[in-house]
């Protein structure tokens, strides 16, 4: 379930880069600066959450989402 879930975040960061990388004449700088690091945080929240998943033993498996989640903070 948690794989799905990250993989479902991976696939939305990855839409919604293509649709600012052929909308990025409609935004400002600074609000293309804005959104393409929210983009990438959210894209490095799905990928930091399948190699947790990965690497962390299968009875941990119930709070492998607090892990991702506190990296993609710290990355704020």
């Amino acid at each position: 379930m948690t794989r799905r879930l990250f993989r479902i975040v991976i696939v939305i960061a990855i839409v919604l880069w293509i649709f600012l990388f052929f909308a990025k004449a409609t935004f400002s700088n600074s609000t293309l600066i804005i959104i393409s690091s929210l983009i990438f945080l959210l894209f490095s929240f799905g990928i930091q959450g399948l190699i947790a998943h990965s690497i962390r033993p299968p009875e941990s498996r119930g709070e492998l989402i607090t892990f991702p989640l506190l990296m993609w903070y710290f990355g704020l």
